[in-house]
């Protein structure tokens, strides 16, 4: 997949043999110490009304930094704001945006990066690569930004790494990094890119591509995150499911097994 020039545009300015995060961390403080982004923040504000609110960076950054800030609403349409100043061309901003979802990022790469199948750089290329391309589908009325802009990252890592493996078994036999990864995990390598092309194409969302991954032991922690119950999971997961198998079908793709239809079960449609 990609680079960080080839999905962002060239937002971010970095030789490729840097630790790219730790780099715009260092980018954000300098930016904060000049006062670059308060000046930045006051001119973007004019014309984003999510933004008008905060005098300064350091307050707009405080909320939305805090998880117990609130309201929502507010939070969504101040990070929805960032999105689209960044996405705009504004370097300040991308540099700020990918700051922001910094603490989601290091989570992703914790989780993920231990398996050893994309090399650091390309790891870190691919995740705020992965930020932008959701940055550029929000809009002032988008819900849940950061969660979006968290779970871009994600599909885009797991789709690099799925191509990664699908290449090494292809090209030659596979090397020590590959062959040490558990066997179900080389199979799934294809699900994470299915399922980010149908949330592209609106088959799915994100969160309920979030419920479709979840196993029995995690589908309930997934749906407190959502914010609906345990048995409304399980119904949005289902139909969910139902959904993607019938795009599968329609579009002559091979469904994976874990997609295999269960029991029909008469849901109400508005868990």
């Amino acid at each position: 997949m990609g680079g960080v020039e080839e999905g962002m545009g060239r937002p971010l300015r970095h030789p490729p043999h840097v630790d790219l995060l730790a780099r715009i961390e260092e980018e954000l403080t300098g930016l904060q110490g000049s006062g670059a982004l308060t000046a930045a923040l006051r001119i973007w504000s004019g014309e984003h009304a999510g933004l008008r609110s905060f005098r300064d960076a350091e307050a707009l950054i405080g909320f939305l930094r805090d998880p117990k800030s609130g309201p929502r609403r507010r939070k969504d349409a101040a990070l929805a704001s960032v999105c689209l100043v960044a996405t705009s061309g504004e370097q300040r901003a991308a540099t700020l945006l990918i700051w922001l979802v910094l603490p989601g990022l290091l989570r992703v790469r914790h989780t993920l990066a231990g398996r050893g199948v994309l090399s650091p750089q390309d790891f870190d290329a691919e995740l705020v690569t992965g930020v932008w391309e959701a940055a550029t589908r929000v809009r002032a009325i988008t819900h849940d930004v950061s969660a979006r802009l968290v779970n871009g990252a994600r599909w885009r890592v797991l789709g690099a790494i799925g191509e990664a493996i699908e290449w090494a078994k292809r090209s030659e036999p596979l090397g020590a990094e590959v062959a040490d990864l558990p066997e179900p995990e080389v199979r799934a390598g294809g699900l994470p890119a299915i399922l980010a092309e149908a949330i592209r194409v609106g088959v799915i969302s994100d969160a309920e591509a979030e419920l479709l991954l979840a196993s029995r032991d995690t589908i309930r922690d997934v749906g407190s995150r959502l914010e609906v119950t345990l048995g409304a999971a399980q119904n949005r997961r289902l139909r969910a499911k139902r959904r993607l198998i019938a795009w599968l079908t329609e579009s002559c793709r091979i469904a994976p097994p874990f997609l295999a239809p269960g029991p029909p079960r008469n849901l109400p449609e508005n868990s």
